[in-house]
């Protein structure tokens, strides 16, 4: 069976490496979420509660963490959202185009 994994591509992990966390956790992870909900916006999209707190909890790991690897499986289980929630959210994430956008690796389980 294949699982689908969300990773942070390689320019963010440079982008991560070279300018580090140097606004402060917090107030770069509510820039970040704050920008991504503007970008969707202009494109007509607004996340919903489930939606939202997948985006937060993905957005929170690439900021604290700056690399993350997670499964669609991962996700739904510790956050106790539907498989379906996690995927609207990581297309979200994609169409966002933005630095921190996630790609897509197909691994065996």
């Amino acid at each position: 069976m294949k699982n689908k994994l969300k990773t942070t591509p390689n320019q963010a992990v440079q982008t991560f490496i070279t300018y580090g966390n140097q606004k402060g956790d917090r107030q770069l992870k509510e820039e970040r979420l704050q920008q991504l909900e503007e970008v969707l916006a202009t494109q007509g999209i607004y996340p919903g509660g489930k939606v939202h707190r997948v985006l937060e909890k993905l957005i929170y790991d690439l900021t604290y963490n700056g690399v993350i690897k997670v499964s669609r499986e991962h996700l739904s289980k510790k956050l106790e959202v539907g498989l379906n929630t996690i995927s609207t959210a990581f297309k979200y994430m994609d169409q966002s185009k933005l630095l921190f956008s996630l790609e897509t690796n197909q691994e065996n389980e």
